[in-house]
Formats: C-alpha cells, structure tokens, sequence
C-alpha cells in the first residue's frame, strides 16, 4: 500500500529580472522554516529540511448519503422521510404561490380603486359640464325671449 499521493508544492518562488536585481513576485516562503510555517506552530528540522509540508487541511470527500433515505435503512422509513420531503417542499411552494397571488391582487385592488376614482371623477365633471350647460342653455333662451319681446315692441313702435 502507498501512503498517499506525493505532496505538489502549492507555491514555488518566482524570480524576474528587472534591470540588475531580481526581486520576487511570490508570497513569502511556505517551506519548513518559513514564516508560514511559524505562524501555524510547526517548524523545520534537519530531516524536514527542503521537503515540502502540507499546511492546509487535506481534502476529504464528503460523505455519500441518501438525502432521501437519511440515516434510515429500512424501507418504510425512507418512504417516510421522502414523503416528508415533498411536503415541506410542497407547502413551500404553495406558500410562495400564495404570495404572489396576494401580491398580484393587491395590485389588481389598487388598479380598481384607481379606475373606480378616475371613473367618479369623470362623472362629477360630466354631471358639473350638463349643470353647466343646461343653465348657459336656460340663460339663452332667456336672451333669446327678452330679444323676440324687443323686437316685437320695436315692430309695433315703427308701424
């Protein structure tokens, strides 16, 4: 048996030119000895001296389960916790359906009550322009049969 896969060196030290010093474009050192390593407790010896450590957790697999069955094995359990399962997520559902039905017919009662103003609105204004009109109209008949009794005096004074 193995002992696992060889440890990959996370970073490696780069170095560029730039005129006649070359100066680093890496973070510090994370070897044995570096500040890394000093910063999480662990430190070099002669034996770990150039190897490369590992300093972050390893990565494990996650564990494998049925999120359906859960932690039950006998069938009936696992039927339950399933249909459990569609119930919250039902009710979920249900429960967002009916907010945005909620929603939808509070906008729906607000246009209504909108329409309602606008329409009884109108309805004063047309009943105000009618009164209006039927007193210019009373008015002019008024006009027109003071005009028709002048005229008849002035018919009568001039023959």
């Amino acid at each position: 048996m193995s002992a696992g896969p060889p440890a990959i060196p996370i970073f490696t030290a780069i170095s560029v030119t730039l005129s006649s010093s070359a100066q680093r474009i890496d973070p510090p050192r994370v070897g044995p000895s570096g500040p890394v390593a000093k910063a999480h407790g662990q430190r070099g010896s002669a034996a770990t001296a150039g190897k490369f450590q590992r300093f972050d957790v390893a990565h494990q697999e996650p564990e494998k389960r049925d999120p359906i069955a859960g932690d039950a094995t006998d069938p009936a359990t696992a039927r339950e916790n399933w249909l459990q399962l569609q119930a919250t997520d039902l009710i979920a559902r249900l429960q967002k359906w009916s907010a945005e039905l909620d929603a939808r017919e509070a906008q729906l009662n607000a246009a209504m009550a909108q329409h309602d103003l606008r329409e009884r609105l109108f309805r004063v204004r047309q009943q105000e322009f009618d009164a209006d009109l039927r007193r210019q109209q009373e008015e002019i008949d008024a006009l027109r049969e003071q005009l028709s009794a002048q005229a008849r005096r002035l018919a009568f004074q001039i023959t």
